[in-house]
């Protein structure tokens, strides 16, 4: 895997360390080709399970399957095919990177996966933010809306595989407060002039976090 996934992983799952990942079980919630779960299994997890919805995931099987602690499955983030003993989940850590905005409904993605995480147990969210993100609420989800969704749908189906690509066939931008009321506290970043994201730990690493919080 390229040493530049791994700095871009760094960069986006700050402040947590590859530590963190020692001896845990880990879910990567919409792990696409499955660069981050590689790292995660490296950083000594116990098991990492990479879901992703897409089709990616045989491009992901082929990154990390050998691993003998990584795990590749094909489900929705909207209905996790994990079990529940006495309605509490098993994961230690789950991570959502750039995934949760592109869902039609984001809080509901956040609290099905916060769900699968056992009491005490720690979730972490990358997602789009609304403020200065002008690019996205200005222009690209105007045009969506009033121009690509009301194509012919031979026409229609060539964009959504655009924007599947480039990642513009669903965003939605959420607010900071919007994303503290689910997380707690978010910390901004910016990347350019035009974009900013907010990055989210639920709860904060280090926090004693009650069994009903965990539990979403």
């Amino acid at each position: 895997m390229h040493r530049l996934y791994e700095q871009q992983f760094l960069d986006w799952i700050s402040p947590i360390e590859p530590a963190f990942f020692e001896g845990k079980l880990v879910l990567d919630a919409g792990c696409g080709i499955g660069r981050h779960a590689f790292f995660a299994a490296r950083y000594g997890a116990k098991d990492v399970v990479a879901m992703d919805l897409s089709a990616a995931v045989e491009t992901a099987f082929r990154n990390i399957g050998r691993l003998p602690n990584a795990h590749v499955i094909q489900a929705d983030i909207l209905a996790p095919p994990f079990a529940r003993a006495a309605g509490k989940g098993a994961f230690d850590f789950i991570y959502s990177i750039g995934v949760l905005h592109h869902l039609p409904d984001p809080e509901a993605g956040f609290r099905s996966l916060v769900r699968c995480l056992r009491p005490g147990g720690t979730f972490f969210g990358w997602v789009y933010g609304y403020e200065n993100n002008a690019l996205v609420h200005r222009v690209i989800d105007p045009v969506r809306r009033r121009v690509t969704s009301r194509l012919p749908p031979p026409l229609r189906r060539r964009y959504w595989r655009l924007g599947a690509a480039r990642g513009w066939e669903q965003i939605w931008l959420l607010r900071r407060s919007e994303l503290e009321r689910l997380f707690g506290p978010a910390r901004p970043e910016r990347f350019g002039p035009l974009t900013k994201s907010w990055v989210c730990v639920h709860p904060p690493p280090g926090a004693a976090a009650s069994p009903s919080r965990s539990a979403g």
